[in-house]
C-alpha cells in the first residue's frame, strides 16, 4: 500500500518528465474516496483513448508502487483579490516580501492578549 511518503517521493521524482506532455497541466498527490492509499493524479485537459494517445505519453496504472489516475479539468485559474478589507478579515489575499498567501486566522493569547 502506497503511503504519503512513498507517493511524495514518486511525485518529485518523475514531475518534471511528466510535466513536459501535451495536454497535462498538474500533478497531485490525494486519496482516492474510501480508501487508504496514496494515489498521484494526473491532471488533464481532455482524456484520450489509449489509442491516442503517444505511447512515451501514456500514464502507467502504478509508478514505483505508487497507484496513478487521470482526471480531466480545465486548468486552474488563480483568484486575484486585490481589494482593501478594513477590518482585515480571515480569507482575504495578504503580501509579504515572502510572497502572496492567504489570511487564515488570527490567534490571541489568552494570559496576555496579543494577537498573531
Amino acid at each position: 500500500m502506497a503511503t504519503y511518503q512513498m507517493a511524495l517521493a514518486v511525485q518529485r521524482k518523475i514531475k518534471d518528465q511528466y510535466l513536459k506532455f501535451s495536454g497535462l497541466h498538474g500533478i497531485s498527490l490525494g486519496k482516492r474516496k474510501g480508501e487508504e492509499e496514496w494515489t498521484i493524479y494526473f491532471h488533464v485537459i481532455k482524456k484520450l483513448p489509449l489509442e491516442q494517445v503517444a505511447e512515451k505519453e501514456r500514464i502507467p496504472k502504478v509508478i514505483d508502487g505508487v497507484p496513478t489516475k487521470v482526471i480531466e479539468h480545465e486548468p486552474m485559474k488563480p483568484l486575484v483579490d486585490d481589494k482593501k478589507y478594513r477590518p482585515v478579515q480571515g480569507g482575504c489575499q495578504i503580501e509579504t516580501e515572502a510572497g502572496l498567501g492567504t489570511l487564515g486566522c488570527f490567534l490571541e493569547r489568552s494570559d496576555n492578549k496579543s494577537t498573531y
